[in-house]
């Protein structure tokens, strides 16, 4: 197992940050789904950046929280939010987990259609 120091993964935590402004897209997103992401249950629009530089953790943070997201038609009269997976402006899957990991919260996992939920915090760690 290779391990790595502080600041290689400082650099690589960041670069994946660049990654999610990369595209053509407006924003780039943090999408909420059930298991194995058979639905998209919710959208949260990430601002431009969407993370801040990693701290002496190699953590990065989603700026601008809390943000607000709506219920998708996916997600009907409730389903239970399990996955999350953020994508850049152009769409490409980024890093993803499940909501269990503690790496994100929302306000409520679940989901309803035409509910507005918060994104109360989300990170992303290299370790």
């Amino acid at each position: 197992m290779v391990t790595w120091p502080l600041a290689y993964r400082q650099a690589s935590t960041n670069a994946v940050a660049d990654l999610l402004d990369g595209g053509t897209g407006t924003n780039a997103t943090l999408e909420i789904g059930d298991t194995n992401f058979s639905n998209v249950l919710l959208i949260f629009n990430l601002q431009e950046p969407a993370c801040g530089d990693a701290n002496t953790s190699a953590t990065a943070t989603v700026n601008g929280l809390p943000i607000t997201g709506t219920g998708t038609t996916a997600a009907g009269t409730g389903i239970t939010a399990t996955e999350y997976r953020y994508k850049d402006k152009a769409g490409t899957v980024g890093p993803s987990g499940t909501i269990a990991s503690g790496e994100i919260t929302i306000s409520d996992t679940n989901i309803i259609e035409g509910n507005t939920y918060r994104l109360v915090s989300a990170n992303f760690t290299n370790s």
